[in-house]
């Protein structure tokens, strides 16, 4: 090749991606003046109670660095195992893991969504338990947690072991193998992405045999690239704005602690969302790490492509032992989906909840969920027996 040559090969590949160039710039000048002009209007504002933002004691000054959850009773244990090959984060309610087996004979296992970051459900599962007092466990979704920089663990060169749909159901198999005695009732509840991994996991002889009951809430089970908010980001990836997006993690991470707290508390109150609870802020903190937020992304897109078809086997066999909840406005899993599934399956128990419930529910109805659950577990006569309802 020529210099001439070489010379228009070059101004051909600038030329090609001056638009992203562009855009990436544009992007971040974007972040960069909202997140100022949203946060000199925050600073400024009142609390209800009269006070600053700034000075005010919910700022988030003093909170505990991301994983380090608030005190909490006894009943409750976190911590981190590994299972198939990843460091995982557990949190229990009613007997750990490793301890000896619990007394009751029933056990609810949660499978969170994406991000599957357990201090999001941390409120949803405690209440779950307080109503119940029946064991409760959950386990993280692969590689959307870090073990704490003082351990010895870490995630896996290998990054098929979590950043696919089948790593994932893999995953929480192996766990339920691991340590949920065989003897025990299992119900599973599992929320957006964790409700598609329940399904999978009913393929497994043993899950079926143990598993009394099931709930699927806001289910992502079927044409999951179709949906409204998939559409918005694969448009962002398109345009290149992912990347702007991406860095912006990248620097707040780079940021001081107090910092970092601030943006978190500024973006719930962007979303008008002003009783957040500390394990929230704490699992936002953790999804804004550069790679769990890779890890993520790289999920997700497996995630487009694997969920197309609705799997009308597995639901109709165990129709008879499952409850399904959308959301009335749900951009991930769209009453579309809830239609489609009550027209393919009839004889299944499909619910629309009701208006104040969103898919992030864990944000600000995660008491009232709960509550809502216990209505529809408790019908189950062995449940029922073995709470203390």
């Amino acid at each position: 090749m020529d210099d001439e040559t070489l010379l228009l090969f070059t101004v051909y590949i600038y030329l090609l991606n001056l638009p992203r160039f562009i855009i990436f710039v544009h992007g971040i000048c974007s972040y960069v003046q909202y997140f100022m002009e949203s946060g000199i209007e925050f600073l400024f504002s009142k609390e209800e109670d009269g006070t600053n933002n700034s000075f005010s004691d919910s700022f988030g000054y003093g909170i505990s660095e991301p994983g380090n959850s608030p005190p909490t009773p006894s009943i409750f244990k976190g911590g981190w195992l590994t299972i198939n090959g990843v460091s995982s984060h557990i949190l229990t309610w009613g007997g750990w893991v490793e301890d000896f087996p619990p007394e009751s004979d029933s056990l609810i296992l949660f499978m969170c969504g994406v991000p599957g970051i357990t201090l999001f459900y941390h409120n949803f599962l405690e209440k779950l338990y307080n109503i119940l007092k029946i064991p409760v466990w959950t386990i993280c979704v692969a590689g959307h947690e870090l073990p704490p920089s003082s351990s010895n663990m870490g995630l896996p060169d290998d990054p098929k072991l979590y950043n696919n749909v089948k790593a994932q159901v893999d995953h929480k198999l192996a766990f339920i193998k691991s340590y949920v005695p065989r003897n025990k009732k299992i119900y599973l509840i599992g929320h957006s992405f964790g409700a598609k991994m329940v399904t999978e996991l009913l393929k497994d002889e043993q899950v079926s045999e143990q598993m009394q009951k099931c709930v699927l809430l806001m289910p992502t089970l079927e044409r999951f690239k179709d949906t409204p908010r998939a559409q918005f980001w694969l448009m962002m990836l398109k345009v290149g704005f992912i990347y702007p997006l991406a860095f912006f993690v990248w620097l707040q991470s780079t940021l001081p602690m107090s910092w970092r707290i601030a943006i978190t508390h500024l973006y719930f109150r962007l979303r008008g969302l002003r009783q957040v609870s500390q394990c929230c802020k704490d699992a936002l903190l953790q999804f804004c790490e550069p790679t769990v937020f890779y890890n993520v992304r790289t999920l997700v897109w497996d995630e487009l492509r694997v969920i197309q078809k609705l799997d009308t086997e597995i639901l109709t066999r165990y129709s008879n032992k499952m409850k399904v909840y959308f959301a009335m406005e749900d951009q991930w899993a769209p009453l579309t989906h809830c239609e489609t599934l009550k027209t393919a399956i009839p004889q299944l128990s499909v619910e629309v909840l009701d208006s104040k419930f969103k898919h992030a529910f864990t944000l600000d109805t995660a008491q009232d969920m709960a509550e809502k659950l216990v209505v529809d577990l408790v019908d189950d006569d062995i449940l029922k027996q073995d709470s203390c309802l």
